[in-house]
């Protein structure tokens, strides 16, 4: 009996990871899309449900480039996703909420060769993704 008790709970749990998960497929296309002449480097793939509130991911970033990071969330409103680029030295750099309006890309001229930070929090979605590019 313990043992179907055990099969019974892993298999609950295992379907509900299974729909607390999101496709980010047609939001890395979209947010793809919005690059421009940016060249695509890398896609940041935000999940709530595995992440919490926030998660932070690291590039390095190059000298003398611009970089653009376009945010598309689980709604269709690309105002969900919330982006804080930090500098090396921790030092906030850019962000997408300004006057407390959220927008859905910043674009960054980047001066100096170092690692750069990039802290994703989201209010009212579930999911989301960010996709980096850049231009010299």
């Amino acid at each position: 009996m313990k043992s179907v008790t055990i099969v019974f709970v892993t298999l609950f749990l295992a379907s509900f990871n299974a729909f607390s998960q999101c496709n980010t497929d047609p939001m890395v296309q979209k947010c793809s899309g919005k690059l421009g002449d940016f060249t695509f480097l890398k896609v940041y793939k935000i999940d709530k449900a595995k992440i919490g509130e926030s998660v932070e991911f690291s590039y390095v970033f190059s000298g003398n480039t611009s970089y653009m990071l376009s945010l598309c969330d689980d709604k269709g409103t690309d105002m969900g996703v919330e982006v804080s680029l930090f500098d090396s030295n921790r030092k906030l750099v850019s962000t997408n909420k300004l006057n407390g309006k959220v927008y859905a890309a910043i674009t960054y001229n980047c001066k100096s060769t170092g690692i750069y930070y990039m802290t994703y929090s989201m209010a009212d979605v579930n999911c989301g993704v960010s996709v980096l590019g850049f231009k010299k």
